[in-house]
């Protein structure tokens, strides 16, 4: 149950990230995720393990919320976006953010 409220507290902070304009800006965005990163990591009672799952994880999550009506992504969208479904985690453990700001491209 803590995985899934973790989880789902990451996937609001990532949706709250990405409205910011990032690309105007892009050093900011990925300090805010880092310090994201480094406050699930370091002071969250129960961290998440950052592996694939976790990342399917965070896939799903994201894209529920942000087009839960299906309405927004077309399924060549979600076909270009269904390549990062297992980087997730290499990219917020490697400082890259290519999902996110490929988000914000839409």
């Amino acid at each position: 149950m803590y995985k899934t409220i973790s989880r789902v507290f990451l996937s609001i902070i990532l949706i709250v990230c990405s409205s910011y304009k990032i690309e105007e800006n892009p050093e900011k965005g990925k300090v805010l995720i880092d310090l994201i990163m480094q406050g699930l990591n370091m002071s969250h009672f129960d961290p998440a393990v950052i592996n694939d799952e976790f990342s399917k994880s965070v896939y799903d999550e994201y894209l529920k919320r942000l087009d839960f009506n299906k309405k927004f992504f077309s399924s060549e969208d979600i076909n270009q976006l269904k390549k990062y479904e297992q980087d997730i985690d290499e990219q917020l453990n490697g400082g890259i953010y290519v999902f996110f700001d490929l988000l914000l491209s839409y």
